[in-house]
């Protein structure tokens, strides 16, 4: 594969700026555009401009915010940020050697092009420095910062991977990645969103190759499987906050828990039949009613 496939995705947003300290404002017009907000207004007249060097820069109000220093600055309407890259750009258009950051709309700094890999989502910006192999970030560091820019995970606590967050809690990882086998070996733990680690980075890939989410207490985990088939690679279970087994990996689809109760699955019917079944926190099969059934769907069905 072309090294021009590394692919930063700008998926949210970050509304406040590191070089601006928490001044930085910005919102949608009634078309749904985002634009940087001065004195309570919105400011409109924003562009990226290039010049003859083919070398991008920011202009507010007819007035360059930055230099021409960056060889991308990558637009969305849809979003409040720009993505800034510096490095080469392939005849595809695509990255080989360069690094990213992230600009608010006014073209001040957030992030200076120093990361392997940036993603926002929810109101954080993730960052990576590290390899990439194949897609995979590859035995680098993460770190996260909240909204206002200032940081949530730090790079010091030296996370090799570290998930989305989900019901309040993110997947953190200290290890390694095997390229062979394209799977992290090493030890998985959850934080809070305050960057508390509630779940102590222990739960082992020996046991199980990754925990997925929590949910009331519990935490869904994953085994791997060798199916000739290949419909279903993993068998799914639950542990509890402390890494006890709760209930063991033996379906092919868990949902999270909501009122005390889990949506589960399998392809063997002389386990769930046809259809899956709930469970309660113990694995035993329940019951629950129209309206249980209803009010689960629509909070957490897989």
């Amino acid at each position: 594969m072309k090294a021009h496939v590394k692919m930063l995705w700008l998926l949210c947003f970050l509304p406040f700026s590191v070089a601006t300290g928490q001044n930085y404002q910005c919102d949608t017009d009634a078309n749904g555009y985002w634009f940087p907000m001065v004195n309570g207004k919105l400011v409109k007249s924003i562009e990226i401009v290039q010049n003859p060097a083919k070398k991008y820069a920011v202009k507010v109000e007819g007035k360059l915010t930055t230099g021409y220093i960056y060889d991308i600055i990558f637009e969305d309407k849809y979003k409040p940020l720009y993505i800034s890259y510096k490095g080469t750009v392939t005849e595809y258009g695509g990255f080989d050697v360069g690094k990213f950051g992230v600009l608010d709309k006014l073209g001040n700094e957030i992030l200076p092009c120093e990361y392997d890999l940036i993603y926002i989502e929810e109101n954080l910006c993730y960052y990576y420095q590290g390899k990439i192999v194949d897609y995979f970030p590859a035995n680098g560091t993460w770190g996260i910062l909240n909204y206002n820019g200032t940081e949530k995970i730090p790079f010091g606590l030296k996370y090799n991977q570290i998930g989305m967050f989900k019901n309040g809690y993110a997947r953190v990882f200290r290890g390694v990645f095997n390229q062979e086998t394209e799977m992290y070996i090493g030890n998985y733990g959850f934080i809070d969103e305050k960057g508390n680690e509630v779940v102590e980075c222990s739960i082992s890939t020996e046991k199980y190759n990754h925990p997925i989410s929590v949910s009331e207490g519990m935490i869904s985990v994953a085994i791997k499987i060798n199916d000739p088939d290949q419909i279903y690679n993993y068998l799914y279970g639950f542990i509890d906050m402390i890494g006890k087994e709760k209930i063991p990996c033996i379906y092919t689809e868990v949902s999270d828990f909501h009122n005390g109760i889990s949506h589960v699955d399998s392809n063997n019917i002389k386990i769930c039949g046809c259809g899956g079944m709930y469970i309660d926190k113990t694995g035993k099969r329940v019951y629950p009613s129209k309206k249980e059934v209803d009010n689960y769907y629509e909070k957490c069905r897989f």
